[in-house]
């Protein structure tokens, strides 16, 4: 079975301690054999994106402590959701026929719906998040490239096309979105017109905006913004292809998607998203295989 690690001692970790341990990390048994992909999370409930697997569903929800899931959702690999208030999710992702597929949720999760008119030709929904009143995901693959998706009810999409090349990764914060492509960054105050280039690198596989503070990881790399158009890299920033950034309690932590790292280094933490520390506190985690996704729920 798959396995989701807790901390609900984030807290503890000082200065002076964060090279040794972030606090006490929890496994939980999923008891399906499905990859997760994301986590995400809205309105008292967290929600895991997984993989469609020898029957698994695609979807993992919890209300409470992070250790009692339920599967929901139809069968297809789900890559990210996204909560856009009252009730309203978005999940995104593709099915066995190798097209992209978009599911929404008005019960919070609770069951799910195939959205009804998505753009075209998309192999694979690989982002979204919720902005503005708007749903706006973006894909890995499928044609025309550099397609972007809008939504304000989950079910009824448009799209617009920006460059010529996809972005996949999004997020929203402080009045704006914004996205990485494979060799830049894109943002838009509204997600369905006026997108710009950002002048600066892309690649990154997580973007988050918490604590009046961007900050996007990457491959062996880290970057900050205050406000989401001037970016600086972290420097001495630990070797790890960083899947996922959140904040919580103070602290921002960053997961290493590379299991059993030679490093041993399977997070790291930061203060103010630009010093990072290296934690090597495994607590003999045999077997893990990389984490793709972090975020702060419920006091963990």
């Amino acid at each position: 079975p798959q396995r989701l690690l807790t901390s609900d001692e984030i807290t503890a970790v000082t200065e002076n301690t964060a090279t040794e341990a972030t606090g006490k990390w929890y496994a939980s048994a999923l008891g399906h054999t499905a990859t997760q992909t994301n986590i995400a999370k809205g309105d008292g409930r967290v929600l895991i994106t997984a993989t469609y697997t020898n029957g698994a569903a695609h979807l993992w929800s919890d209300t409470g402590d992070a250790n009692s899931w339920t599967t929901t959702g139809p069968g297809s690999t789900r890559n990210a959701a996204a909560y856009g208030g009252n009730n309203l999710w978005v999940s995104v992702g593709y099915d066995y026929q190798a097209s992209g597929t978009i599911s929404y949720s008005t019960n919070n999760a609770e069951s799910w719906t195939k959205a009804q008119t998505t753009p075209s030709g998309i192999g694979e929904w690989s982002d979204v998040a919720y902005g503005n009143a708007y749903f706006v995901a973006v894909p890995s693959s499928g044609s025309p490239a550099g397609t972007i998706g809008y939504s304000t009810d989950g079910n009824t999409w448009n799209s617009l096309v920006f460059q010529s090349q996809n972005m996949t990764k999004i997020a929203y914060g402080n009045g704006r979105f914004v996205a990485s492509g494979g060799s830049y960054m894109a943002t838009s105050t509204t997600g369905f017109s006026n997108w710009e280039e950002i002048g600066f690198e892309g690649g990154w596989n997580d973007i988050c905006y918490d604590n009046n503070m961007w900050v996007a990881v990457g491959s062996n790399k880290i970057a900050t913004s205050t406000d989401g158009l001037n970016w600086t890299l972290a420097t001495d920033i630990p070797e790890g292809n960083w899947r996922g950034v959140a904040y919580g309690n103070g602290v921002w932590t960053a997961v290493n998607g590379t299991g059993n790292p030679s490093n041993n280094i399977w997070w790291i933490c930061s203060f103010n998203g630009k010093d990072w520390f290296a934690v090597s506190y495994a607590d003999g985690w045999t077997g893990y295989f990389g984490a793709t996704g972090v975020t702060y729920f419920n006091g963990k």
